[in-house]
């Protein structure tokens, strides 16, 4: 039984750095004194999860989820909170993630929390020397990039922050009745349907089928004791009944209740087992704000659709990665550029004979 969050903690498990300012001048929210630390778990098959209580045990209901204990100054501090907000929703902060490999079995400790408590822990506006700083928390949610038939998925730019990513969303109770177990899934189909897909019904949506999960956080080089909450996304393709052009034509006049959420600007990305790879270098190339989002989205697709067409999963190339690894770096030309993608082809077909590991790191 692996402890991945454990091995996030004390960095066992390798973290793809980027400067935060590896970014558009137009992109808003990110300081450029700080990093984004970013690391993805790639699973073979889609895992079992279970949602756990304080004391291990199997919980079903959202309800039977344990909650932070507030001293009445915690309470007053989360309660100054809500008049800020627009919503005080129901929702999951993660504070364990154990995976059982043989099993394929995903455990997940959880605690129950309102939004008005997530902006308070992340506002740091508890009273100085609160336990609840202590608290090893992640905030989760859930990714849902679709796939079109030709095996290509959208990205795009979010107008909050103006980093590109895909449909996602917190993970809230409310979508499934309180119903633990199939939350993560619902949640991606509630937030595909509001954010891109509402309002038409030519393009039908499989089942959402859990492909990775990614850790990330920010980290401040000029202040290491300030730790903010560190994040646990999982990342649940979609399979869409349509192929690129439709997806395309339906972004450029997206009528979803939550299209706001999304700019005009965006990108579909062929992610077929031997093109994904050209998407992501290209992408990179293009300066596309948001790499720590958008690069596991597309790894995590080209990882599934590997175990489907039984080839080897690509890896970023180590030169690649190694131009967002220095704080300042604004070069985002690859010097050694992939190669066509009919000689990843062959290179592919003579990898085909090896064991495809279970996890990738």
């Amino acid at each position: 039984m692996r402890d991945l969050t454990l091995e996030w903690q004390n960095g066992s498990l390798a973290r793809n750095t980027v400067p935060a300012e590896y970014t558009p001048a137009n992109a808003k929210g990110l300081q450029i004194d700080r990093l984004v630390q970013q690391h993805t778990v790639f699973f073979e098959k889609p895992p079992t999860i279970t949602f756990l209580n304080q004391h291990d045990q199997a919980v079903t209901q959202y309800s039977d989820l344990p909650t932070p204990i507030l001293t009445p100054e915690e309470s007053a501090a989360v309660a100054s909170v809500i008049p800020t907000i627009k919503s005080n929703g129901q929702h999951i902060v993660l504070t364990r993630a154990r995976y059982d490999e043989n099993s394929n079995h995903l455990l997940l400790n959880a605690l129950r929390v309102d939004y008005a408590f997530l902006q308070a822990l992340q506002k740091n506006i508890f009273p100085k020397g609160s336990t609840l700083y202590q608290l090893n928390v992640y905030k989760t949610g859930v990714i849902a990039p679709p796939i079109t038939t030709d095996h290509h998925s959208i990205i795009m730019e979010r107008s909050q922050d103006g980093l590109y990513s895909s449909v996602s969303g917190f993970l809230e109770p409310s979508v499934t009745q309180g119903r633990l177990p199939d939350l993560i899934e619902q949640t991606a189909l509630n937030e595909s349907e509001e954010e891109l897909f509402g309002n038409q019904k030519d393009v039908t949506l499989s089942r959402p089928s859990i492909a990775a999960i990614s850790f990330r956080t920010t980290v401040d080089p000029k202040n290491s004791e300030k730790k903010p909450m560190p994040t646990l996304e999982f990342i649940a393709p979609i399979v869409l009944n349509c192929d690129a052009n439709v997806l395309r034509s339906l972004a450029s006049d997206n009528r979803a209740p939550d299209a706001h959420e999304h700019t005009q600007n965006f990108f579909i990305a062929d992610v077929g087992a031997a093109a994904h790879p050209v998407s992501t270098t290209q992408a990179l190339r293009e300066n596309r704000s948001g790499w720590f989002l958008f690069k596991p989205i597309i790894d995590a697709i080209g990882h599934q659709l590997a175990q489907t067409l039984q080839v080897v999963p690509y890896t970023t190339p180590p030169a690649l990665l190694a131009q967002f690894e220095v704080a300042g770096a604004q070069n985002t030309e690859s010097t050694e550029p992939p190669p066509p993608p009919q000689q990843q082809q062959q290179q592919q077909q003579q990898q085909q004979q090896k064991t495809i590991p279970t996890l990738h790191y």
